[in-house]
């Protein structure tokens, strides 16, 4: 609009100045070129701007994938550190499982031996009541018979003799041979 107003005030001048068509024509030419400088340096600028627009998208794009990428790492990481307690507190919970599971065995086979030992006293002891029992019955018959050889020998070396044919047998032959 400028330009339409200035064209209109020189056609006016005109006839003031013969001249001044062609002074009107250079300076027309000169604003075109001027014009056309700014809208080339403005397309440049533009083109420039869209490059810059574009690479700062990328850079946001490869940012986010980054962001995204390390965020995905450490989700990674906290699910493998989260197996890795979950598994030590299964090895742990397993071998304080196998620590009870091997007390009880140690409990029952401590009690299985002490029955058995028991049982085993027991069975000694009833042996060793029985012997005994033996053992006496044989001293009270060995008195029984020495009791009936002394009144049927009289005396003590009948006594003497009797005593020692029991427990020295050989000793005894002696005697009865001389």
């Amino acid at each position: 609009m400028d330009v339409f107003r200035t064209e209109v005030r020189y056609n006016r001048c005109l006839l003031c100045f013969p001249q001044s068509e062609e002074v009107l024509a250079a300076y027309l030419t000169e604003k075109n070129k001027v014009g056309s400088s700014i809208l080339v340096a403005d397309r440049s600028l533009n083109e420039a701007e869209q490059k810059i627009q574009e690479e700062k998208l990328q850079k946001d794009a490869l940012e986010q994938k980054n962001k995204y990428l390390e965020e995905h790492k450490k989700i990674q990481e906290q699910l493998i550190l989260d197996q890795q307690k979950s598994h030590e507190e299964h090895v742990e919970q397993l071998k304080k499982k196998m620590e009870a599971e091997l007390a009880r065995n140690r409990e029952e086979i401590q009690r299985t031996l002490d029955a058995q030992f028991k049982e085993q006293m027991q069975s000694i002891k009833e042996e060793h009541h029985a012997k005994s029992l033996q053992m006496q019955m044989q001293i009270d018959r060995i008195k029984e018979e020495r009791s009936r050889q002394n009144q049927d020998s009289g005396g003590f070396l009948g006594f003497f003799f009797n005593v020692a044919e029991t427990f020295f047998p050989t000793f005894s032959n002696m005697f009865k041979q001389m």
